[in-house]
């Protein structure tokens, strides 16, 4: 599985937005609200981490200290029952013993949650990234430092992204239905030699009905297509241009106090335009439960099975398996800690070397809230990689401390 890990620059400010934008939930029957509310929260997060195998390589590992600057800027505004809201967030780091590391990514977002009368609920995303891959992971995974094919700097990507998301049906109804559609671009910004033939649009669109079976719980059936259209084929191999259908069927649910869950099992196919390339077609599932031992503990579980894009010079798909189980718990008032465990299973469907990668990963986060506006956060990782071919074999192990200052 490949590893991605942010680490930022000191030299260079870099800005990463995630926007949350909402649940979908059905929309309130009562009278709309006039009150109108605004805010702005910015916060920032530093750390120093410390990984000693920053390439993720299999040989020649090379250990460095990452100091890393993360700050954010959310603006929330409320007029009447809507919610709009835009998040401008970075980091910047260096790296104390390969400073060719260094990168600033930058993404900004915006959302909107509109009520449409008493059953229509809107929600509207649009974000924009200037992002990276560390050296040794995404394309460049398998590289060994020291050889000629080793990157001078890390992949450079931009990618914008567009969805929207509309949903019927009132509060306290048995049926609601949620319509979908979205497109997400990609393209490589250097390196372009060897990234261009990564480049793609995806366009998809979709929907989904739920009916509520019990007071907390609801069964649903949820249909996707989705169009990957690539702006570059390579001379010796056919076209990875292909429409991939996916359909689940599975339940939610919402125990007080006890239990909240989704479960999705179905089937996903992808057909590529080109016949000299292998169509996929395999189940596919979505899990997700939390179960609340104590109000202040808690136990995750989630696995998927899903398709994703190739990222080796030769295959068609990845088929990706992935398990995480996870541990939270509130000790006191102040202090929480998190264990999780990670495993994933990655083959690379059609290519060459008939790749197969696992990778594990466990870690432990204790968290210190000091003051109302800062905390503190002590986190360990320890992952390895086992593949069928030995260089893309790895150990990383990371340590870090860091502080989160809101204002």
């Amino acid at each position: 599985m490949t590893l991605l890990r942010n680490s930022l620059s000191r030299n260079t400010i870099a800005l990463h937005v995630v926007v949350a934008c909402g649940f979908f939930s059905t929309a309130s029957a009562q009278e709309p609200e006039t009150v109108e509310h605004s805010t702005l929260e910015p916060s920032i997060n530093a750390e120093l981490r410390y990984d000693d195998n920053i390439f993720l390589s299999a040989a020649n590992e090379k250990a460095s200290l990452i100091t890393i600057l993360s700050p954010a800027l959310l603006a929330i505004v409320k007029p009447s029952r809507h919610r709009l809201q835009f998040l401008y967030q970075g980091e910047f780091a260096s790296y104390a013993s390969s400073s060719a590391d260094n990168y600033d990514d930058h993404t900004f977002q915006a959302a909107a949650l509109l009520e449409l009368g008493i059953r229509g609920l809107l929600d509207l995303t649009g974000s924009y990234q200037s992002g990276h891959e560390n050296r040794g992971a995404g394309l460049s995974e398998g590289l060994e430092p020291g050889s000629d094919a080793f990157l001078r700097e890390p992949d450079q990507y931009d990618q914008t992204q567009f969805a929207g998301k509309f949903s019927y049906g009132a509060t306290g109804t048995r049926g609601r239905l949620v319509f979908e559609a979205g497109r997400r671009d990609l393209e490589y910004t250097n390196n372009r030699d060897r990234t261009r033939f990564f480049d793609y649009d995806n366009t998809h669109g979709g929907g989904a009905f739920y009916l509520r079976v019990m007071p907390s719980t609801s069964l649903f059936l949820s249909v996707r297509a989705d169009d990957f259209e690539y702006r570059f084929d390579r001379s010796s191999q056919p076209s990875l241009n292909s429409l991939e259908y996916r359909v689940l069927v599975g339940a939610t649910w919402n125990v007080t106090g006890k239990s909240t869950g989704a479960v999705r099992f179905g089937h996903v196919e992808k057909k590529y335009d080109d016949d000299a390339r292998r169509n996929f077609s395999e189940a596919s599932w979505e899990v997700d439960v939390r179960w609340s031992l104590r109000s202040y503990s808690h136990l995750d579980f989630a696995t998927r099975r899903y398709p994703s894009e190739i990222t080796s010079v030769t295959g068609d798909v990845i088929d990706n398996t992935r398990y995480s189980v996870g541990w939270s718990h509130q000790w006191t008032p102040r202090i929480m800690s998190r264990l999780e465990t990670l495993h994933s299973r990655q083959e690379f469907r059609g290519s060459v070397e008939a790749r197969v990668e696992r990778f594990n990963r466990h870690g432990l986060t204790l968290s210190y809230e000091m003051r109302r506006w800062l905390a503190w956060n002590f986190g360990v990782s320890i992952a390895s990689q086992n593949s069928n071919i030995e260089r893309f074999d790895f150990d990383a192990n990371v340590v870090s401390l860091g502080a989160d200052v809101t204002f």
